[in-house]
């Protein structure tokens, strides 16, 4: 009997060397890592703090033999700053810093120990000679004795039994030093040591790995990859309708099983494929046998090509009248769809006798423009200009919605504003015409009947110029006006309501008035314009770009203004829908 290495055998024993490859270099890296840690504590922990605290010790002895020095030759009282700094030192700092010492030397070396413990001693030895120096010259009145002073400076004078002490102890701790020093040197080298044989353990199991891995992936490819990729090459064809003409090579593992049942699928799908073949062409009568009683397919098969010669005939005959009804009922849509737009178009033409003619507009103000886009056919936003007198009144509303029902809305407006203006014929200011306008505008849809409370309001901004004054009134629901004066933009805030909203009955619009001066330019625009999305990033023109392009622009005439704005918005809107009603009013003073 042939051995038999299956699948799962191949991969188990390739991924169980990788694995143990894997897991020793761990196991060298975790031992390397854990010495160096210790190493990298004892010199961090011990070392460096033990080095530290020798050196202020030797900088503390080094300062108690210049204060002594000066106690003895410098008569002074008691109290000074140099005398109260040597009895801190000896009294507080030098016992804790062998404090400290004594600590840290549990780590060191058995050496280094008795070397700190002759240090410590010969340091208790120097400060009972600073004592004897203390007591000899305690005040001021004893430096007047020759004995004490005679004996206290021959003490500390240079080359006297403290110079030679402190030498002596500065001699043992510059050794000490350099000792533990040479210890940080030496963990250090050896911590050093244990990296650099890592990365050879590293760099050797990485080739190893790299070359391991290659010869599995190539072991791999030869008894794996290839007749897997034969079975998908065979399941791929089939997959497309396509009968592979070769069977694929049977192998001694469990690819070799799915090769032989595929060879044998093959077989039966060509079998099968020919009496398919014979029924798509219509010959429903072929002679075909399923390959057995367990053949469901077969068995559909042949009901389908029954099935088949029956129902062409009555599929053509169906398909004729469905097709004659769509026929009907794309025609009747079609005359639906005309008769429809043909009524928004006469909706349009009389939405446009309630503008104002663009002849009328430049009698009123030569230097203006107006900048008028509806999304559809008809809109919900319109401009309106009036003289009366002395008062040249001009507004931009914009109705909720747009296209039919705005429209409507707009009829709405127009009519509620003229007879808001026709109202406060004596008292023509724009707050006093917003208020009438509100109020008319909730009469006229109902605002006040608790059973028809209608959602619909306008957003507007109304202006009375004053031709004798030269003055501009300005009231505004939810739409400002932009006044531009040397190159800089002034914004007129409006109130946050909308002409019509059940939400706030008696609005008190607040009024503006502006002096105007020759070249001052004022502008009105509902929102359609600054929330239209374009752009490469497909985001909202945005309040910030329209200041700017008004600006960019207000050195221009109104009607060289009307014409850039225009190429802006429909350089913005390239490839984007527009999403609203644009209006945008443009008067230069």
């Amino acid at each position: 009997m042939k051995f038999r290495f299956t699948i799962g055998g191949k991969l188990y024993t390739g991924f169980g060397v990788i694995i143990l490859c894997i897991l020793l270099v761990f196991l060298i890296t975790n031992q390397t890592l854990t010495e160096s840690r210790r190493i990298n504590d004892r010199i961090n922990e011990v070392y460096i703090p033990s080095v530290q605290q020798l050196e202020k010790l030797r900088y503390e002895i080094i300062r108690t033999r210049m204060l002594i020095t000066n106690w003895a030759f410098v008569q002074s009282r008691e109290d000074t700053e140099e005398k109260r700094t040597l009895q801190r030192i000896t009294d507080e700092d030098l016992p804790e810093i062998i404090g400290g010492l004594n600590k840290m030397s549990l780590a060191w070396d058995e050496n280094d120990i008795i070397k700190k413990n002759r240090i410590i001693k010969s340091i208790d030895e120097l400060l009972e000679l600073y004592e004897i120096v203390k007591r000899e010259l305690p005040d001021m009145r004893s430096y007047d004795e020759d004995f004490n002073v005679f004996y206290a400076r021959d003490l500390a004078e240079e080359g006297g039994v403290i110079d030679e002490k402190a030498k002596e102890i500065l001699f043992d701790l510059n050794n000490l030093i350099i000792k533990i020093r040479k210890s940080v040197d030496r963990d250090s080298a050896e911590m050093h040591a244990g990296f650099d044989q890592l990365e050879v353990y590293l760099r050797s199991f990485g080739i190893g790995l790299v070359l391991g891995g290659i010869l599995i992936a190539l072991l791999t490819g030869r008894s794996i990859v290839r007749p897997v990729q034969q079975l998908k090459t065979a399941l791929l064809s089939m997959g497309r309708g396509v009968v592979p003409k070769e069977p694929v090579k049977i192998t001694r593992d469990e690819i070799g099983e799915m090769a032989k049942a595929l060879n044998t699928l093959i077989d039966s799908v060509k079998h099968t494929t020919d009496f398919a073949e014979k029924v798509g062409r219509g010959n429903f009568d072929y002679p075909y046998q399923p390959l057995s009683n367990e053949d469901k397919l077969g068995a559909a098969l042949l009901k389908m090509a029954r099935e088949l010669g029956d129902n062409e005939r009555n599929l053509e005959r169906q398909v004729e009248e469905r097709t004659q009804e769509v026929v009907e009922k794309s025609r009747q849509i079609e005359e639906l769809y005309q008769d429809v737009t043909a009524s928004i178009r006469s909706a349009k033409r009389l939405q446009e006798t309630i503008l104002p003619p663009i002849r009328e507009i430049s009698t009123m103000f030569p230097d203006s423009f107006v900048l008028y886009k509806p999304r559809d056919i008809v809109s919900g936003d319109f401009y309106w200009f009036r003289q009366l007198k002395n008062k040249q009144l001009f507004a931009v509303v914009d109705s909720t919605g747009h296209g039919v029902p705005g429209a409507f809305m707009s009829l709405v407006g127009f009519n509620g504003l003229n007879q808001a203006v026709k109202d406060n014929e004596g008292n023509l200011t724009p707050q006093r015409i917003l208020s009438s306008f509100h109020t008319i505008a909730q009469d006229n849809l109902h605002k006040t009947s608790e059973e028809n409370n209608v959602r619909d309001s306008m957003d507007m901004a109304l202006c009375v110029f004053d031709t004798n004054t030269r003055t501009l009134e300005y009231a505004g629901a939810n739409i400002q006006l932009y006044l531009v004066r040397d190159g800089e933009l002034r914004e007129l805030k409006p109130n946050k309501c909308s002409i019509g909203s059940i939400e706030r009955e008696n609005v008190v619009f607040e009024q503006h008035s502006v002096s105007l001066q020759a070249g001052d330019k004022v502008y009105l625009f509902s929102d359609g314009f600054v929330d239209q999305f374009g752009g490469p990033k497909g985001k909202k023109f945005m309040y910030k770009q329209f200041r700017s392009m008004i600006l960019s622009a207000q050195h221009l005439p109104m009607e060289e203004q009307e014409k850039e704005f225009r190429l802006r918005l429909d350089t913005w809107m390239e490839g984007h829908q527009q999403v609203d009603d644009i209006l945008m009013v443009g008067v230069g003073f």
